[in-house]
């Protein structure tokens, strides 16, 4: 990769940027996300072999931020390998998700580009999953085009050293990346390659997400039956993976609400609620949860739950401005349905300005019928497959 694609704001200027917006994102720094940064950024314009030193304090520090059990295992979605025990590799990915996953992206960003200028031993392959996670948050900011660009570099880097794990993540990355544009017949195109491959090559975890990628296409293209067969299989592939089972539930929750299921949808998003995910996660499965609650009428459980919603969009920095739009206009499609107009207009003007600022033009769209559309989607009749997936999401929550 080119340098160019590495571009990134310093460390001290991405904390301050992360702090100036919302301080609540680095409440969880324990004094060391700066300190790692500063000191690649310092390693970084030092002759190379005088940075040695200053990799070796680095990794220490990842190795008691993250724990001695991550730090043997790596990041979950990489293919299991023997590691040497002092190297960054894989380790400072882990190390940055959590920064990303409190809200502050920028910073992850930032120290991600320090790692790759400094670590002169950086696998291509290491390099190209470094890129990957930079695009993802690049659309998480709303930075559509860049994260293109970023995942087009890793598909560039795939080829050269022919990777078929890198080649899985930049066709889900794009296909990500289209599904947010509105393109939902490229998201298709490109989630599509990357679960044949990622299935034949055997990467599990990387095939649950690329079938997650595929189940959306399938629920806009109203393909029910393959939709929730994608969802589950998404599940199942995700291989003890707390965080991705956890999101594959709240996307087959979502599929029964639209199919006019709300008790068994509502037993999804419980059941991802229970498994105490981060807010990427539980934020969206609260916004189905709100929904399925007011169509079974049950007011108490959605105001509870707009609580919980408005305390986490408001007071945490880990909600990425995607999420927090869709799941402002489930707040609007919950009121619609309890027949409160004025709250109702009051989620619906906060999702479209949101949606608006960051181009995304679904979100906007679906801002104006969620306003109209009071009337809850007709029950779907279930296919036997599909009776059996829905007893077994019931279940889920009954053990």
């Amino acid at each position: 990769m080119t340098n160019s694609g590495r571009r990134s704001r310093k460390v001290l200027d991405a904390y301050r940027m992360v702090n100036g917006r919302n301080p609540a994102s680095l409440a969880g720094d324990d004094g060391s996300w700066l300190h790692v940064g500063s000191l690649l950024e310092h390693a970084a314009v030092l002759p190379e072999d005088e940075r040695g030193p200053y990799l070796e304090i680095v990794a220490k520090t990842v190795k008691r931020a993250i724990g001695d059990d991550l730090w043997r295992t790596g990041h979950r979605m990489d293919p299991p390998q023997l590691r040497n025990d002092s190297a960054l590799e894989s380790r400072l990915r882990v190390f940055c998700e959590i920064i990303e996953d409190a809200g502050a992206l920028e910073l992850s960003d930032a120290i991600l580009c320090a790692y790759l200028a400094a670590d002169v031993d950086v696998s291509p392959i290491e390099d190209g999953r470094v890129e990957a996670v930079r695009a993802r948050l690049a659309w998480k900011r709303g930075e559509l085009d860049v994260a293109e660009e970023r995942y087009r570099r890793v598909a560039i880097t795939a080829r050269r050293i022919r990777s078929d794990e890198l080649r899985v993540r930049a066709w889900t990355g794009r296909a990500i990346v289209a599904r947010h544009s509105g393109n939902y017949p490229a998201s298709r195109r490109y989630g599509q390659h990357a679960i044949v491959l990622a299935q034949r090559s055997g990467l599990h975890r990387l095939a649950s997400v690329a079938h997650q990628t595929l189940m959306v296409a399938a629920a806009v293209g109203k393909e029910f039956d393959s939709a929730v067969e994608h969802g589950w299989h998404a599940y199942l592939n995700a291989d003890g993976d707390v965080t991705l089972e956890s999101g594959a539930l709240g996307n087959v929750g979502q599929l029964f609400l639209d199919a006019g299921h709300p008790a068994t949808a509502m037993a999804a998003f419980r059941a991802v609620l229970t498994r105490r995910p981060s807010d990427r996660i539980g934020i969206p499965a609260l916004g189905g949860l709100v929904v399925a609650a007011a169509r079974l009428d049950l007011p108490d459980v959605v105001h509870m739950t707009t609580g919980d919603i408005l305390a986490r969009l408001n007071g945490n920095g880990g909600v990425t401005a995607y999420d927090a739009a869709t799941t402002l206009v489930d707040l609007t499609s919950a009121y619609v349905t309890l027949g409160d107009t004025v709250r109702a207009e009051e989620f619906r003007a906060r999702a479209y300005a949101l949606a608006a600022s960051k181009g995304f033009h679904e979100i906007v769209h679906q801002t104006r019928e969620a306003i109209r559309q009071r009337t809850a989607p007709r029950e779907r009749a279930l296919s036997p497959r599909i009776q059996s997936v829905a007893a077994d999401v019931r279940q889920l929550v009954s053990v």
